[in-house]
């Protein structure tokens, strides 16, 4: 590996594997820390999850929104982490409790749709906008034979 140092480059090495970490656009980044930012994944997050799966809807959070069902969305501003991180934890097969979590909310969410659509709660046509995203639809089909 080339020496940076010498370059007046000052380099700061990975406290895991001891290599330089990244610097964009110098040399070849094989030679360069791989780690990446630690995850926030852990039992913790795992139970706050849980937790968001266990509030009483229409529930109004920290940040003052109210929300009236449970969604990906609330799910990932109850812990603090972004959408895409969300979906990278679903399909990583070492987090398949996660995973299944998130099924659950989704299955939450359509329970809740559907149940508060029939009674007028909700506005038909949003829930028949968001009931569309789980694959369900309002098509008739006419075959001929």
């Amino acid at each position: 590996m080339k020496n940076l140092n010498t370059l007046g480059i000052n380099l700061t090495l990975c406290k895991k594997c001891n290599k330089p970490k990244n610097m964009i656009g110098i040399y070849d980044p094989i030679e360069f820390c791989r780690c990446g930012r630690p995850s926030i994944y852990n039992d913790m997050l795992l139970r706050r999850a849980y937790e968001y799966m266990e509030l009483e809807m229409p529930h109004t959070g920290k940040d003052g929104i109210t929300e009236v069902f449970h969604s990906i969305e609330g799910l990932t501003s109850w812990l603090g982490i972004a959408r895409s991180t969300l979906y990278k934890w679903v399909k990583d097969i070492n987090k398949e409790e996660f995973s299944d979590i998130v099924e659950r909310v989704l299955t939450m969410q359509v329970i809740s749709l559907i149940n508060n659509g029939i009674v007028g709660k909700f506005n038909a046509s949003i829930v028949k906008l968001i009931l569309s995203k789980h694959g369900y639809t309002d098509k008739t089909n006419n075959y001929i034979n």
